[in-house]
């Protein structure tokens, strides 16, 4: 009988199998602890599961249970079959139990009859797909990363991570799986494709096309469909359908695939050739920075064109690195000069210009690829956020707009030694295309370069046109960089007496300049000088950031608490008026990233006024837009205190005085001032007493 039993299985014969267990079976007489019971209700089992009784199976199997063969081929058994008729808990139930098991080597001393005991990873997979449909996702990542544990190269575990991680909005933990299960099953077309997907959606446009290509090599026909996709948010129309029509070859009935190829067909670029981008750049020792720049890039560029002048480190091998041409040129003191060089070797129909401290947002990348094919504009600008000194973590911003996308024609070039100026062609756009500017919060030996460097140019400026108020305003910030304010007010008073302030054209540099008088006098304490100057700009534009900043503080410190409640919510509304769409002007905003203040000093005065759960909530907003602010940990340490909670009180100020020190270290007098250091200091002193004393 055990012969043509083996003869059945071999051949595949289900009904053949069944019958010859139910022979065996009823051969059997009593079935209590019976190894050859178990055997061919197993084995019957298993081919019901083949031919779809899965009920009868079900049936067979918690039989076995309810009678104590609890086996590792009943529970991997039950634990699938579960999972056949929708029985989501049950199947959960069933694998943890085979899985307890497996790990702890309990149970009968029954055989395993199948290889049920070295599928832990196939269960781990079942567990997290029951998990999904239950809608628990942390239970379902962590039944997949622990089949991984069983089994890393099966490749189930990878598809299903990924899409996880995907749904969740964890991007980085999906690249990071992909990234490992395409080490581990190379072959696998469904992990390249899954790959490129979320490389798309974290905005990594060449890496995505470099997996999706994969994925159709290896027979992936969806790759092809993503592919086409991928095309078309990067407005490259004929390719976007050339890969569809190859998708079509597999896929022939496909609506959605003709649908795609008319509404690609129908766009005004579709039978214009592609215009090309050249990216430009001058660069001088930027190996630190200049590969996240390139990086961010990359994936716009038709060609990368790097001028060099006179670099020691590794910065022209990083360009080549990234295909660019590098070009030398002599440094001449003059930025424009060598600005104006890189673009005579660009060949696109469009340059786009980025320095090697800047990055552009990848997000943007194909606002940046459609803007190339549009007719109307000459030129577009972006909006540059600076990172600017004054608090760690980079959250204090700055927002400009700037000409860095334009045709490349030989009427457009740059004017200007320092801080050059692009000559703007007709028809100049805006748009709120991000780009990233690091270079005002570099070391103190690179910071002090620059300004050795620029302050010698810029000088050099203003004696040879005393009257530009854009050359006065950048030499007035750069010693206002340095804190030499006497040397700062000569030139920004410059400003406001050549300028009239109804001239709309040269408004902004207008109100620049009143700014920086405010700044000026606000550090040599003159509290009333500055107020003057902020409320003219103020009368001029009533949402101008920085001067709103300015009365906030000045307001707060002379303790005229309405006055400064009224310019946090005056200044929290300009921000967001600021970092909107197609609010564009030509003001450079230093305080665009200050709403953390704006909070901190709503926090100060509602403590001052009594209300510690509104000072709370204000402080927690103030670090939830910068928890590197130690003012704020300095406050919810002195409103802990007050509530006899001195435990939490040492912990905040210590973060207090950590951070505080952190940015007095590097920023001096921007940072922690020595008496609200040493404020925090006995606050942390005082707390820790009481808090021993409570104890």
């Amino acid at each position: 009988m055990n012969n043509l039993l083996d003869d059945a299985i071999a051949l595949q014969d289900h009904q053949k199998i069944i019958e010859i267990c139910n022979e065996n079976l009823k051969d059997i007489g009593e079935k209590h602890n019976n190894e050859d019971y178990l055997r061919y209700s197993i084995i019957k089992s298993i081919s019901l599961i083949r031919i779809n009784g899965i009920e009868e199976s079900k049936e067979i199997l918690d039989n076995l249970y309810n009678e104590a063969y609890k086996t590792i081929d009943v529970e991997f058994l039950l634990c699938h079959i579960s999972s056949l008729v929708g029985e989501c808990e049950n199947s959960i139930k069933f694998g943890k139990i085979y899985l307890e098991h497996l790990e702890n080597k309990k149970g009968n001393s029954f055989p395993s009859f199948t290889d049920a005991g070295g599928k832990p990873h196939e269960v781990c997979n079942n567990l997290g797909t029951m998990s999904l449909r239950l809608k628990r996702n942390e239970d379902a990542v962590m039944f997949f990363n622990k089949g991984l544990k069983y089994k890393d190269d099966y490749p189930l575990l990878y598809h299903n991570l990924g899409v996880i991680y995907s749904k969740l909005n964890r991007w980085d933990d999906a690249r990071e799986i992909m990234k490992r299960g395409r080490d581990k099953c190379p072959d696998d077309p469904e992990i390249h494709r899954i790959l490129g997907i979320v490389y798309r959606s974290l905005y990594y446009f060449g890496r995505s096309k470099e997996e999706l290509i994969i994925a159709a090599s290896l027979g992936s026909q969806e790759a092809f469909f993503d592919l086409a996709v991928h095309c078309r948010i990067l407005c490259k129309f004929k390719e976007a359908k050339s890969w569809m029509d190859k998708y079509l070859i597999f896929n022939p009935k496909s609506t959605e695939a003709r649908e795609f190829i008319t509404a690609i067909k129908k766009f005004p670029y579709y039978r214009r050739k592609e215009p090309t981008i050249s990216v430009c750049m001058i660069v001088k020792d930027e190996e630190e920075m200049l590969g996240q720049c390139l990086e961010s890039v990359v994936d716009v560029a038709d060609e990368i064109v790097v001028v060099d002048t006179g670099s020691k480190d590794k910065t022209v091998e990083i360009a080549e690195e990234f295909g660019a041409k590098v070009f030398h040129h002599p440094w001449n003191d003059s930025f424009s000069e060598a600005r104006n060089y890189s673009l005579r070797h660009a060949t696109g129909d469009w340059i786009l210009v980025i320095d090697a401290d800047e990055v552009l947002e990848r997000e943007d990348i194909p606002k940046v690829l459609e803007s190339k094919w549009q007719r109307e504009f000459n030129a577009v600008c972006f909006a540059v956020y600076s990172v600017l000194p004054g608090q760690i973590g980079g959250v204090n911003m700055g927002k400009n707009y700037s000409a860095r996308l334009f045709k490349n024609r030989k009427s457009v070039y740059y004017e200007g030694i320092v801080h050059n100026v692009l000559k703007l062609p007709k028809k100049t756009a805006t748009s709120e295309i991000r780009m990233y500017h690091y270079g005002y919060d570099l070391r103190t030996d690179k910071m002090s370069e620059k300004y050795e460097r620029s302050i010698k140019l810029l000088l050099k400026q203003v004696k040879e046109d005393p009257e530009d108020p854009f050359v006065r305003y950048n030499t007035a910030q750069m010693f206002l960089s340095r804190n030499f304010v006497k040397e700062a007010e000569e030139h920004a008073k410059k400003i406001v007496e050549i300028i009239n302030p109804d001239n709309k054209k040269q408004q902004h540099l207008y109100l620049m300049g009143l700014y920086q008088l405010a700044l000026i006098n606000i550090r040599n304490d003159n509290y009333e000088t500055s107020e003057r100057y902020c409320l003219e700009a103020f009368q001029i534009m009533e949402d101008y950031v920085d001067s709103i900043h300015l009365l906030m503080w000045i307001y707060f410190i002379e303790k005229r608490y309405d006055k400064a409640k009224e310019m946090c919510n005056k200044l929290l509304k300009a921000i967001e008026k600021n970092l909107k769409k197609d609010n564009f002007n030509m003001l450079i905003l230093n305080k665009i990233g200050s709403d953390y203040e704006a909070y901190y000093v709503l926090g100060e005065i509602a403590g001052y006024e009594g209300d510690v759960l509104k000072a709370k909530d204000y402080i927690i907003n103030s670090l939830k837009c910068n928890p590197y602010y130690w003012k704020a940990y300095h406050c919810l340490g002195e409103i802990l205190m007050k509530e006899g909670d001195y435990e939490g009180a040492s912990e905040f100020f210590e973060y207090g005085i950590k951070y505080g020190y952190l940015n007095a270290e590097k920023y001096g007098t921007v940072g922690a001032k020595r008496e609200d250091y040493s404020s925090m200091l006995e606050g942390y002193k005082n707390a820790l007493e009481k808090s021993v004393l409570t104890e």
